[in-house]
C-alpha cells in the first residue's frame, strides 16, 4: 500500500513538471515570435 502511494505521488510530481515545462515553453515561444 506503501508503495502504490509512493508511485502515486511520483506520478503526480512528473505531471506537475511536465505541465510546468510545457507552459514555459510555450511562453518561451511566444516571446521569440514578438
Amino acid at each position: 500500500m506503501v508503495t502504490f502511494i509512493i508511485i502515486v505521488s511520483i506520478l503526480i510530481a512528473l505531471a506537475i513538471s511536465a505541465a510546468a515545462i510545457y507552459v514555459t515553453n510555450k511562453a518561451y515561444s511566444r516571446n521569440e515570435e514578438e
